[in-house]
């Protein structure tokens, strides 16, 4: 479990007028770089994806899912436990959000996405 008050961090999810995001007109530093790892990330989630068992394991103790989301919305949700730290993003995150508003995640996530490639680089599970 999270080593963080043991909660699963939702990232891209406002429910508060206090917490909406903000667009930016310019790009943020390594925003195209963030976007190509967070896609390829996305991707690799989307094919561990099975019908009958939304969690995955890819190396002991690295869960991850693709899953619909139990919010009131239709959408499907991406979920990695990685580390002790666990993140749920909705799957409009990066081409809604980030690509169209240039919204910037927190940069907790921002870590977490960038250790995560780094280990799927390093472990052969895909290509820079």
């Amino acid at each position: 479990m999270n080593t963080e008050n043991n909660k699963i961090h939702i990232e891209g999810f406002w429910e508060k007028k206090i917490n909406e995001p903000i667009s930016n007109e310019q790009k943020w530093d390594n925003q195209e770089k963030f976007e190509k790892k967070l896609s390829i990330i996305e991707q690799i989630l989307r094919n561990k994806h099975n019908e009958k068992n939304n969690y995955r394991t890819i190396d002991s103790d690295i869960n991850v899912s693709f899953f619909e989301s139990s919010l009131k919305l239709p959408s499907k949700a991406y979920y990695i436990k990685f580390k002790g730290k666990e993140y749920w993003w909705l799957d409009s995150f990066l081409d809604y959000y980030i690509k169209q508003y240039n919204v910037k995640p927190s940069e907790k996530f921002i870590k977490f996405i960038n250790e995560f490639s780094k280990w799927l680089l390093a472990n052969g599970k895909i290509c820079d």
